[in-house]
């Protein structure tokens, strides 16, 4: 059985620090469309608009959206963001257009917090209040009993008016497996009149033996029985490349104590392994049968960056497919600072001592050169045998796999993958590991 555990790669930015341009192709608008059955064409419905700060980080998110009866362009939605030198969102703020003033009105915002290792250890939410002109506080989140390098942990707090202090409102409490994966997951609710936790959520998570999230079971608590009910099931499966192909969910259902359908969503891919259709289903529980409900169609650029998808609704009545909407994106080549790959530490993330606590994380793993121009080597110990390599955008999308590997010496050919920051993955019988490597 593969064992798999992980190898971080921070990636610093500083001023102080060596750094170099990159081009980099980023998402620079998306606009919406909606479908006119009486003129059988495409109505502009709005449109949003990407800022990015000199590291390639999402700085503006602006929404316009079309008003339905004057047909006018106004504002509707903006987020505005900040990163930290490692490329950690530190501050988000949310706008709302406001029509009679023409100006934006601030909304909600949301503050994060990172310990010395760049994982997040609190999460403040506030909110506008027009009436003091300043930020009121709405929730607290702290990430607690950081393991595998993630909280193990989170306790929600929400601000209490009256007694002008945080109280206890909800405890997240996660268990991972040896791969880092998320295995158990509690929430539970904070009794104010016992004043203790009182269990309110299980989930259960399965993978399959590539870390691909293949089952989910979510419970609730019976305190009357004190027992956990099925409220939800959900079922995935992959291709062997790793694309997910299929979606299920499924609802208990008491009276006949059997899982009942909810909804069912099939995806296809092309031989670039993009997903360029998604068919959902939904129960239709008098026909005891599945039901079209929606279908996209989506289309992508030789880089693999998506230009549009079409979304059609499911006529019962003339029993095909009609328009519904559609949203192009449009994308550009923008000149990013990185930094020099000398400046790239390592940290090691160590999985929960267990049954796999005698295996050991080999950091020993070298790429050259990095940045890639047009091949890269792989070069790990003679110890370590590979089973398969992976590389990954930053979107999480394996763009490569290769499974025949002969030698701890690999060599990979960049083709026609863009510029642009990747992971690598290396799956070894006990050992797995990433790194970050930039093209």
């Amino acid at each position: 059985m593969i064992r798999i555990y992980s190898l971080l790669l921070l990636v610093s930015f500083s001023s102080s620090l060596f750094c170099q341009e990159k081009n980099q192709i980023v998402l620079d608008s998306t606009t919406t469309f909606l479908w006119n059955s009486e003129t059988s064409s495409w109505a502009y419905d709005g449109s949003n608009f990407y800022l990015y700060d000199s590291y390639g980080n999402q700085s503006e998110n602006i929404n316009y959206k079309r008003h339905p009866e004057t047909h006018e362009i106004h504002g509707s939605w903006r987020y505005t963001y900040q990163y930290d030198a490692r490329g950690n969102q530190i501050e988000a703020i949310t706008y709302q257009w406001d029509q009679n003033f023409k100006i934006w009105v601030k909304k909600a915002r949301s503050v994060h917090t990172y310990n010395a290792g760049g994982i997040q250890t609190e999460l403040f939410k506030s909110e506008w209040n027009t009436e003091t002109s300043d930020w009121a506080n709405k929730e607290l989140h702290i990430f607690k009993s950081i393991t595998v390098g993630k909280p193990t942990e989170e306790i929600t707090y929400q601000w209490e008016a009256l007694t002008n202090d945080w109280t206890e409102y909800l405890r997240n409490t996660t268990s991972y497996n040896a791969k880092g994966n998320p295995g158990l997951n509690i929430v539970d609710f904070w009794n104010p009149v016992i004043k203790n936790w009182t269990s309110g959520w299980r989930y259960v998570y399965a993978y399959d033996d590539y870390g691909n999230q293949i089952e989910v079971t979510q419970s609730s608590w019976d305190a009357v029985n004190n027992i956990w009910l099925g409220n939800v099931y959900y079922r995935y499966t992959y291709d062997v490349i790793g694309n997910r192909t299929a979606f299920r969910s499924y609802s208990w259902h008491a009276e006949t104590n059997a899982w009942v359908g909810n909804l069912q969503v099939d995806e296809l891919y092309d031989k670039d392994n993009n997903r360029t259709e998604e068919t959902y289903n939904t129960w239709n529980s008098e026909a005891q049968n599945w039901s079209n409900s929606w279908h996209y169609l989506n289309s992508y650029n030789e880089h693999g960056n998506q230009l549009d998808w079409i979304q059609n609704s499911w006529n019962s009545e003339s029993n095909e497919w009609r328009y519904s909407s559609k949203q192009l994106s449009h994308w550009s080549e923008k000149v990013f600072t990185i930094t020099d790959t000398s400046t790239v530490t390592s940290t090691s993330t160590i999985p929960d001592p267990g049954e796999n606590a005698s295996e050991s994380i080999n950091d020993n793993f070298v790429v050259y050169p990095n940045p890639i121009i047009d091949f890269a080597t792989i070069k790990l110990p003679h110890e370590v045998e590979i089973k398969q390599i992976d590389i990954i955008n930053v979107y999480g999308k394996t763009v490569r796999r290769i499974t025949k590997v002969q030698s701890n010496i690999v060599s990979i050919q960049r083709e026609n993958l863009p510029n642009g920051i990747y992971f690598i993955r290396i799956h070894a019988e006990k050992t797995y590991l990433k790194k970050v490597i930039i093209m």
